[in-house]
């Protein structure tokens, strides 16, 4: 559970002026395009090209108003204006990195053709977005994408289907709802119920690059309050620091009447740098939190900003339960190919913890398998297996092999 792509770039974005979206094209003769992506702790991974090199992993980032490349090092062969350079620092006033403004960057994807794009570029691989996900990723593509297409997410198949605006219907099944678009990014009005309260109307960020289900900001709304039930957690990864918070669950979330989810996996980030009144030129908006991946890949999603629409339809994932980690340890990648794990934290109480598994131990082996054998995400979902499952591992620390074997606990 990481909130991977939330950077608190936002205010620098604003450097970046309105790009023009048009650059890509559908190739000639055709309605619509399909393209293949990678699914990674369910955000959307595309093959895009800088300058002709590649092709660099770049994300689809609903809740990103420019595009963001995380290492300079891949502009190094390529004539670029950097306009400005803009110092980060965290909370306690240290310089942490610098983000550095480009211009005219040649950017092309798969058969849509080239075009000149302003994007802010992190300075010395300032963010190691690999580790946390568990596979190479040199950037993000934000509202501009979105605003070209009409954008089709087949999650289930991995698979984006791309229209031109003018000739898109929407499939069968499909539902409607209308977006608030405020500098570029979607938001959304649903149904909160929390399981002391009465149902709420609440705004939601949607955010494809936010791997879990919700974040509820219950530090600027009193009325978003914490669950009796929580557990103490690292929700994510910033250009400032790691993201602290809570994690709990909320009892519904409802869609205007037609989806209903239910016991639903919430994050109450702690000192969250978010703007609680987001506006610009045209809308002013509340926003009370974010919808993240985990919950829309429950759907066949279809994005339509020229049309501030969004498109719902159930997937057979709809009536899976959200699920928490039942080992209570996390893990990062390393190693050159990216397939050594080693552990990143311990939740308290939980079998990892009583085992005396510790944060630094490499994982060597899960359930009899050499754990090159598992993606990141395969590791991901064992750790999220049934409740009282034996989980096998064996770890390696300061050279000596220890083996650890337990039952999953539901740990909230």
């Amino acid at each position: 559970m990481r909130y991977i792509v939330g950077f608190y770039l936002l205010l620098i974005s604003m450097a970046l002026q309105a790009q023009s979206p048009l650059g890509f094209q559908l190739p000639d003769g055709t309605k619509y395009y399909e393209m293949p992506f990678l699914r990674e702790s369910n955000l959307i991974i595309i093959p895009v090209r800088i300058n002709g090199k590649g092709p660099f992993n770049f994300i689809l980032d609903t809740g990103s108003e420019s595009g963001i490349i995380f290492d300079q090092a891949i502009l190094d062969s390529v004539q670029v204006e950097l306009s400005q350079t803009v110092p980060i620092f965290a909370m306690d006033g240290i310089q942490t990195a610098e983000v550095l403004i480009a211009r005219n960057i040649p950017v092309s994807i798969d058969s849509l053709g080239s075009s000149l794009r302003s994007m802010l570029v992190l300075k010395d691989n300032a963010l190691d977005i690999r580790s946390i996900l568990g596979v190479d990723a040199h950037g993000v593509l934000g509202t501009d994408f979105f605003t070209r297409f009409v954008v089709e997410v087949d999650y289930q198949n991995k698979i984006l289907k791309l229209h031109e605006h003018d000739t898109f219907i929407p499939g069968r099944k499909y539902k409607k709802y209308n977006l608030a678009l405020v500098d570029g990014r979607p938001y959304m009005s649903v149904k909160l119920k929390q399981f002391k309260n009465t149902k709420q109307w609440v705004n939601l960020l949607i955010d494809t690059g936010a791997s879990s289900a919700l974040f509820l900001d219950h530090e600027n709304y009193d009325f978003l309050e914490l669950p009796d039930e929580t557990i103490d957690y690292t929700l994510g990864s910033s250009l400032i620091g790691l993201l602290k918070g809570k994690v709990g669950r909320v009892d519904k979330l409802t869609f205007k009447g037609r989806f209903k989810l239910k016991n639903i996996l919430t994050s109450f980030p702690e000192d969250w740098k978010i703007t609680a009144q987001q506006r610009d030129k045209s809308v002013t908006i509340n926003r009370h939190g974010t919808i993240g991946a985990d919950i829309l890949a429950k759907f066949d999603v279809i994005f339509d900003y020229l049309n501030a629409s969004i498109y719902l339809r159930k997937t057979k994932e709809f009536r899976k339960p959200f699920r928490f980690n039942r080992a209570g340890f996390t893990f990062i990648a390393v190693g050159e190919e990216l397939d050594r794990y080693v552990i990143s934290e311990i939740i308290e109480g939980s079998p990892a913890q009583e085992n005396e598994i510790k944060v630094g131990d490499e994982i060597m082996a899960v359930n009899g398998k050499l754990v090159v054998a598992y993606s990141f995400s395969e590791l991901q979902s064992i750790l999220r297996g049934e409740e009282g499952r034996d989980l096998d591992v064996i770890i390696q620390r300061d050279g000596k092999l220890y083996r650890k074997t337990f039952q999953l606990k539901k740990l909230i």
